[in-house]
């Protein structure tokens, strides 16, 4: 869940299966909702969104829990991630773990350096 004072974002994850429901449960406390959107990517247009890293990336995969590619870089950069941040996400660099940094309250960066060779 991202948010300020008065909007939410919450990331409800991926699911296969057709979905005409969806039960919110909330920590103990007293709630006003004036107003609730539901916003749903097709699977399709994520795939695209992936796609798209062929311009700068080789050897892309991905499920729905992983994603892998890899990238030639001329300079230390960022990657920025259009997936909501979730702390249950982890980056691995070269099999190395790195940290991801939360971008504009909702989504992530991986910084990479340019390898020495």
């Amino acid at each position: 869940m991202y948010g300020g004072k008065h909007e939410y974002l919450i990331n409800l994850g991926y699911t296969e299966e057709n979905v005409n429901q969806i039960k919110l449960k909330l920590d103990k406390g007293n709630y006003t909702i004036d107003n609730i959107i539901v916003y749903a990517r097709p699977k399709i247009q994520i795939e695209n969104s992936i796609n798209g890293l062929n311009r700068i990336a080789k050897n892309i995969s991905y499920t729905t829990n992983k994603f892998e590619f890899d990238i030639k870089l001329e300079e230390s950069e960022s990657v920025f991630i259009s997936i909501p941040y979730s702390s249950g996400w982890k980056a691995y660099v070269n099999g190395q773990k790195r940290e991801i940094i939360k971008a504009d309250d909702a989504f992530m960066v991986i910084p990479l350096e340019k390898r020495r060779i």
